[in-house]
């Protein structure tokens, strides 16, 4: 695979080099020109399909592994906020006609975890799967606040009558 590699490197870096060349022997220095534009030009192009490609098997194949577990695994991975997997099983259980999602509690405490990473992914979770609440905690909010002032946020959205919140 790294032979593979390396050749693809390879020839991305020398196609706008060759088509210089062959551009150089048919127009001189027009032809030169035309041909590095044209090899950078097809370099990119070739480099987006490639890169296409593999994403789109890597993710046909996630899809698939995703499809072939059992539901309670699943049901494990929907709920389970750090997830890498959080978003295929939602949707492979929704196919299924079972609905699971992490809990507001798991969101909280991914707001308040000391990592501002893991508060963004909380701020990301809580926005798309809990808006009428992001709505009253997410004004000016941001993943680099300390845990301390996303601790008093969600204690005021609690005060507000909130009954999802869950310091």
């Amino acid at each position: 695979m790294r032979v593979i590699r390396t050749i693809y490197a390879l020839l991305l870096r020398f196609f706008p080099i060759a088509l210089a060349i062959l551009g150089w022997y048919t127009a001189r220095w027009l032809g030169m020109l035309a041909g590095i534009v044209l090899g950078g030009l097809g370099s990119v192009a070739i480099w987006a399909v490639v890169h296409y490609v593999a994403l789109s098997s890597r993710l046909k194949r996630r899809m698939r592994d995703v499809r072939a577990m059992s539901t309670e695994r699943l049901t494990e991975l929907a709920t389970d906020p750090t997830s890498r997997d959080m978003g295929f099983a939602m949707g492979e259980l929704e196919k299924r006609g079972v609905e699971a999602r992490p809990s507001f509690a798991a969101v909280c405490e991914l707001l308040t975890a000391p990592d501002p990473n893991l508060r963004g992914q909380g701020m990301s979770l809580m926005f798309a799967l809990y808006p009428e609440a992001f709505a009253r905690i997410g004004k000016g909010a941001s993943s680099a606040d300390s845990p301390e002032v996303w601790r008093e946020r969600l204690a005021a959205a609690e005060g507000e009558g909130s009954a999802d919140c869950c310091i």
